[in-house]
């Protein structure tokens, strides 16, 4: 009963996500006079952005339009705003972080919606009250084989925070992944996916935020196994509802979980750990 329920699940979010995205009217937001960008955690000047379908207007450097896409190639705080038909690249030296602070963004890509080819981290800052929502396109990774893979896609360390939303309609294979860290701290995210919702190689570390994912495969999901203390999932903090075909954490080395709240609705194993599971009384609640 318990299979039969959770394939009706994602069999119908399976639809919604086809239907958004096959159909949903797409807003075009106009491109209007830039605002001031308070930012609290930094004294660095911020480059405002404003998307409108394959063009942008911005007030500095480091953003410009190639192809199609949104290219970043300087480090540096980024403020998006507006509708953008194609991806963000962020290209930067392994020196430099950059920061997307979103307020209002609507990707609809071919590929992936964020990809990061290089940089030090990325961090993606959700503005209170915003709502973002991103969608890729259904063959990129899987006509070729390579990366990207992700609607989310970051080769390097990739935070998320803030108190806005974030909804994640993925197509053709992972919702968030990083082949190093994730992190997230803050957030309203949702996550579509027909693989893993989310993936950090390294280890996926939650500290705050409400998540809700629904994946064919694995709701979270950290596998290195060739680098130790790789291959873990900390979970710290938040509210979490995970759905999905096989398992519910999947860590190759360690799975902490403690101060959050966790529903799990798995096609198969709620925790899948060969390694150190420790999880503090009352924070996961799993259908019978």
């Amino acid at each position: 009963m318990k299979y039969i329920k959770l394939i009706a699940i994602v069999l119908l979010a399976a639809l919604m996500c086809a239907c958004n995205g096959e159909n949903e009217e797409r807003k075009e937001y106009p491109v209007g006079d830039f605002e001031e960008v308070q930012h609290q955690d930094s004294e660095e000047s911020v480059v405002c952005v404003r998307l409108d379908a394959k063009r942008i207007e911005t007030d500095g450097e480091g953003a410009a339009m190639k192809g199609g896409n949104l290219e970043i190639t300087k480090g540096g705080i980024y403020a998006l705003s507006g509708t953008l038909n194609g991806s963000i690249i962020v290209e930067v030296s392994k020196e430099e972080k950059v920061e997307l602070f979103l307020d209002g963004v609507n990707i609809y890509s071919e590929s992936s919606a964020i990809y990061v080819k290089s940089a030090d981290k990325v961090v993606i800052e959700l503005a209170k009250d915003s709502e973002n929502v991103f969608y890729d396109g259904k063959t990129y990774a899987a006509a070729n084989g390579s990366e990207p893979s992700a609607c989310i896609y970051s080769a390097d360390d990739l935070t998320i925070r803030g108190e806005g939303a974030l909804k994640i309609n993925a197509n053709c294979k992972n919702g968030i992944q990083t082949k190093n860290d994730l992190r997230i701290k803050g957030g309203i995210i949702t996550v579509f996916a027909p693989k893993n919702a989310l993936k950090g190689k390294d280890s996926v570390q939650i500290s705050g935020g409400e998540i809700t994912v629904l994946s064919s495969t694995d709701a979270i999901k950290s596998d290195n196994e060739k680098e130790e203390d790789r291959g873990k999932v900390i979970i710290s903090g938040g509210k979490l509802n995970l759905s999905c075909q096989d398992d519910g954490i999947q860590a190759f080395r360690s799975v902490e979980i403690s101060g959050c709240e966790i529903e799990i609705y798995a096609g198969d194993k709620d925790i899948n750990c060969d390694g150190k599971v420790k999880i503090e009384d009352g924070c996961i609640k799993t259908e019978e």
